[in-house]
């Protein structure tokens, strides 16, 4: 999690801006049960992912690959950056996107989520194909722009 890398070495960061992010190194969520297959993002696709990063099983517990299942206190993720979180509503990772959100809340960061209803994973590349993602790129922007402003 590069926001707490930056708050330790004391870089300051405007925004943590997580589009979809994938933050948790299991899939036992609801959402990766009931959205398994047939919404792009697969769970054998996601498994493969993790192959391309893990050196081995032991490398799912470091918080850096999963900040979500980081236990408590490792890291602290108090005084990191404010963070604008985009959930779309039939990606396997809305679950876990939620639950971070909750997880930087209780650490007193400052959180937008934003969920997208009727969005699959990897909409946010799709504007030129599916009219209501110009809505997510606005927010974005205006995220930014808040983030910036001062």
């Amino acid at each position: 999690m590069c926001a707490v890398l930056a708050r330790d070495a004391d870089i300051a960061i405007k925004l943590q801006m997580l589009i979809y992010p994938g933050v948790s190194a299991w899939q036992k969520s609801a959402s990766h049960a009931e959205l398994a297959e047939g919404y792009l993002l697969l769970s054998d696709t996601i498994q493969w992912f993790f192959e391309q990063y893990l050196r081995d099983e032991n490398d799912r517990d470091d918080w850096r690959f999963a900040p979500l299942d980081a236990a408590a206190g490792q890291p602290d993720y108090g005084g990191v950056a404010p963070a604008w979180i985009a959930a779309a509503e039939f990606d396997p990772l809305y679950d876990e996107d939620i639950a971070y959100t909750e997880k930087l809340r209780t650490a007193g960061v400052a959180v937008t989520l934003a969920r997208y209803e009727s969005m699959i994973h990897e909409f946010f590349k799709m504007g030129g194909y599916v009219p209501e993602v110009a809505a997510a790129h606005a927010d974005a922007v205006n995220a930014l722009r808040k983030a910036f402003e001062g």
